[in-house]
């Protein structure tokens, strides 16, 4: 949550109001005398050590040599719920439509439909629609018609398996470094050189949430690399703080923990 107290994000220090220019979009940490710009100044109302030595039993550092990995549990139980409780309605709705396509389908291309199958509307192995027949051009009218209500009834159950069991990763590595999030060993990766980190901001996704803008984080690398859409607030928070003092800062890991071994 935004605050009025700021920090500098090279020495930690606090930042004055007065020392804030708006118009300019910079600000000037009178600790270590540097100029930054607004969009890298910590307006979280923590320090960065505040921030990472808090406990998050979500969160899990490894650190060896050169190799850092961090693991977030996207468990949830509110959100599970809430993201099962929408997703039987909305695809209990769609499965009855796409009952009456699949119906159609079978029917023209292979013959009459089962009476036994749970289809309603069906007279004598065929399916009625409107009052006629469903022929083939009906049919696959439908089936486009509903081909984006099944979409997002997939985005919704796979919503609801992320909050029961999905995770986010994020590795960093000398020679291979990548975010990646999904379910057990399933899991989308993004890779990106961590030698060449330019920035990391927060930013808003191009896909809302809950009807609401949704804050990623992005790190700008050889590529522009985005993640965090899964996350809480504060395990957003977290992981732009970490990140932004290891690739950034080049502060040493093995400093925060706050999170090891929860």
């Amino acid at each position: 949550m935004a605050s009025s107290v700021t920090y500098c994000p090279n020495c930690d220090g606090r930042i004055q109001p007065s020392d804030v220019n708006l118009k300019e979009g910079v600000a000037l940490c009178s600790g270590c005398q540097s100029l930054v710009q607004l969009s890298d100044v910590n307006f979280s109302g923590q320090t960065v050590e505040e921030t990472l030595s808090q406990s998050h039993k979500s969160i899990s550092i490894q650190s060896g040599f050169d190799r850092v990995r961090v693991e977030i549990s996207l468990f949830s139980v509110a959100n599970f719920l809430g993201a099962l409780a929408i997703s039987v309605f909305w695809n209990g709705i769609v499965s009855v439509f796409a009952s009456f396509a699949l119906s159609g389908l079978f029917y023209n291309l292979g013959g009459a439909v089962p009476e036994w199958l749970p289809v309603l509307g069906l007279d004598e192995g065929k399916p009625i629609m409107n009052g006629e027949v469903m022929g083939l051009g009906m049919t696959l009218g439908l089936c486009l018609f509903l081909t984006p209500f099944l979409v997002i009834g997939s985005i919704m159950i796979f919503t609801t398996l992320m909050s029961l069991a999905g995770a986010s990763e994020i590795v960093l590595d000398r020679r291979r470094s990548y975010v990646a999030t999904g379910i057990g060993p399933i899991r989308v990766r993004r890779e990106f050189d961590a030698t060449a980190v330019a920035a990391v901001e927060l930013t808003q996704s191009k896909f809302k949430q809950n009807q609401e803008d949704n804050t990623v984080i992005e790190i700008v690398s050889d590529r522009k690399v985005r993640f965090g859409s899964y996350l809480s607030e504060e395990q957003r928070d977290w992981c732009f703080v970490f990140l932004k003092a290891v690739l950034i800062h080049k502060r040493d890991p093995n400093e925060f923990e706050g999170t090891r071994g929860r």
